[in-house]
């Protein structure tokens, strides 16, 4: 899609990619930390904050109940997704209000 067609924005959707990005790394990475020592358990609730609004979401969309193994990780890839999408949906959204604001 050119520029023009997106109406000078897709500068701002691809931004919004890489922060959706971001916020997912690191919802992965402080949930992995968790795990690894009781010390570091706090970063469990981290990643679960930012998980709960996509989260929220995707359980009233997709009904998680894998009983394979298949199942499990094709429905942890949509979630993951779905994810991704969200928090691209919402970077964009504010960068978009922060272009006006500074417009």
């Amino acid at each position: 899609m050119s520029t023009k067609f997106l109406g000078g924005r897709s500068s701002h959707w691809m931004k919004a990619i890489g922060i959706s990005v971001v916020i997912n790394s690191i919802m992965m990475l402080t949930g992995m930390l968790s795990n690894v020592t009781k010390s570091l358990r706090w970063l469990g609730w981290i990643s679960d904050a930012i998980a709960a609004p996509p989260g929220l979401i995707i359980r009233s969309i997709i009904h998680l109940g894998g009983h394979s193994l298949q199942a499990y990780v094709i429905e942890a890839i949509g979630a993951f997704l779905c994810s991704i999408f969200f928090y691209a949906v919402f970077a964009w959204i504010v960068l978009l209000l922060l272009a006006r604001r500074s417009s």
